[in-house]
Parts: structure tokens; C-alpha cells; sequence
């Protein structure tokens, strides 16, 4: 089996799994250090670390490798994430016959929601002996960015509902330039709403229990 790797610690689990070959591909500094770090864990004659840009590797045509596997979600999943380097990936370098992804699949899936208490605690405790807890206030009402926030479910103001389902082995960065949805939510649950939390879910290739497959 070949692995193709985007993130370099990745090819260690390749190869601890038995991969014959693993192309470990890096465009940071740390690249200079994995060479190192497969030695020392016994993978030196196994992982081939490539220091570049995903777009600017090149394989003969003999070296498709079998699997790719990669880290790439952003929050919400596509927002400043590498999809598109692991679809360049898959296009040129993936065995077209059997050639799988990790992961295969990702949904993405939305939900009113209130915002917990905690996020704002810095305001609402007096700052060098000052009251700021009208600043509080502000900030629940002035974004200009998605956030990064912790929520659990009893946070959410209603059922959440899938938005897309994104099959890796078929979409295109044609189909990631515009995705549009349109929901409607009742809201079921007492609570201020503080935005739409938005989240995601990715799943891998299973064995079939018939012939032990990956799928």
C-alpha cells in the first residue's frame, strides 16, 4: 500500500498501519524535522518526506498511491481550509482503481443558538476597578467574523438541521465556490439567540463485512 500524506504526522500512522511507501508532504519548516522524527521511530526506509506545496509535487506515473490522507477542516470546514490541495491531491495522484481518501465523506450542519454566559465573563468582571459591563452588551451585537465558540447542545435553540452532505471522492473546487442553502427553524428552547452555530462531521472509508474491504 502508498499512502499520500498532507500534514506530515500524519505518515506516521501510516506507516505504523503497514504502509509500504508514505509520501509525507510538508510546505513548513517542520519538514526539515520529520526526516528526523522517521528515524528515530523506525519508519526512515518507509516515509518520504516531500517539503513543498501540495500543487508543486510531482510523482511518476508508477507511484499513485493508494491512499490519501489528510488534515484540512477549518472551522465550519471550509473556511481557510485546504480542501482544495487534497482534491489536486486526489485528481493526480490517487489510484483511480480502489484509491480511497481519510476522510471520505464530511456534512455540515447548522442550528440557532444562544450564547453561553462565559463568553463574555472578561466584561462583565470589573477591569482595574472599572465597571465595563456595557461593553458586554456590545460585543454580543457587533461581529464581524465568525467565532470560534464551545457550545453544547443545551446551548442550541432548536433541532439542527444538515445543510450539505460533501462526498470527497466526487466534488469539485467548482462545487465549494458557492454553496446555498435556504432553512427555516422553529425555535424550541428558552433563550436569547445569540447567532446560527454551524458544525461538521467527517467520516472514513469502513470494511464491508462481506469481503473486509475498505469502502
Amino acid at each position: 500500500m502508498y499512502a499520500f500524506c498532507i500534514a506530515g504526522i500524519l505518515s506516521l500512522f501510516c506507516a505504523k498501519a503497514g504502509a509500504k511507501r508514505v509520501y509525507a508532504v510538508e510546505a513548513s519548516s517542520l519538514a526539515k524535522v520529520l526526516p528526523k522524527v522517521a528515524e528515530i521511530n523506525g519508519y526512515a526506509e518507509t516515509i518520504k518526506v516531500i517539503h513543498s506545496r501540495v500543487e508543486d509535487v510531482k510523482l511518476r506515473v508508477e507511484e499513485k498511491v493508494d491512499i490519501i490522507v489528510s488534515e484540512w477542516m477549518g472551522f465550519y470546514l471550509l473556511h481557510e481550509a485546504m480542501l482544495d490541495s487534497v482534491l489536486f491531491a486526489r485528481d493526480n495522484f490517487l489510484n483511480p482503481v480502489g484509491g480511497l481518501l481519510f476522510p471520505n465523506t464530511a456534512q455540515i450542519f447548522a442550528a440557532p443558538c444562544k450564547l453561553p454566559e462565559e463568553k463574555f465573563s472578561f466584561w462583565n468582571k470589573p477591569q482595574y476597578s472599572f465597571d465595563l459591563s456595557p461593553f458586554a452588551e456590545v460585543s454580543r451585537q457587533f461581529k464581524e467574523k465568525p467565532e470560534v465558540v464551545q457550545l453544547s447542545g443545551d446551548d442550541l435553540l432548536s433541532d439542527p438541521q444538515l445543510l450539505w452532505t460533501l462526498d470527497l471522492m466526487k466534488v469539485t473546487s467548482k462545487d465549494l465556490e458557492i454553496l446555498k442553502d435556504r432553512r427555516f427553524f422553529s425555535i424550541e428552547e428558552d433563550g436569547e439567540m445569540g447567532g446560527v452555530c454551524i458544525w461538521f462531521d467527517c467520516a472514513f472509508p469502513t470494511r464491508t463485512p462481506d469481503d473486509g474491504k475498505l469502502t
